[in-house]
């Protein structure tokens, strides 16, 4: 997790880098539970996958997940979302004005945890470790290592 929704639960949950590996079909399985969806990444063609912090692992075999909120936001919509998505991307990503906002509610990001926090719950129970799907790059980087 590289961030956190500091605002309002979202409907929706977005997979950076989609069609790696088994640890997608986790988060899918559990955004369900919560009566949500995995929306398309915004800009695939930025390749965010290979280079957010957890590429690292990926590059050495290790399958990652890279997941952000959504923006489909609970009863206000994508248009709402969206807004809020790009001001902050426009106006505080990286910038001396991305500081703590005593008006946020980390809804979203209790959402998020919570979600993730399954995901996390069902790697531990499983018998077997996640997979890199048959057209990822990095399955071949993991079989060598085995």
């Amino acid at each position: 997790m590289d961030g956190i929704n500091p605002g309002e639960k979202t409907n929706d949950i977005t997979i950076i880098g989609q069609g790696q590996n088994d640890l997608e079909g986790y988060l899918i399985e559990a955004a369900k539970k919560q009566n949500r969806y995995v929306s398309a990444e915004a800009h695939p063609e930025a390749g965010y996958y290979y280079r957010s912090d957890h590429f690292c692992f990926a590059k050495v075999g290790v399958p990652a997940l890279d997941c952000e909120s959504g923006i489909d936001v609970v009863g206000k919509g994508k248009e709402y979302g969206k807004k809020l998505d790009d001001d902050y991307t426009n106006n505080r990503y990286h910038r001396p004005a991305d500081e703590f906002n005593p008006t946020w509610t980390f809804d979203g990001g209790i959402q998020d945890l919570q979600l993730l926090f399954m995901v996390g719950k069902k790697i531990a129970n499983e018998t077997s470790w996640p997979q890199w799907k048959s057209g990822s790059e990095f399955k071949a980087i993991r079989e060598k290592t085995k």
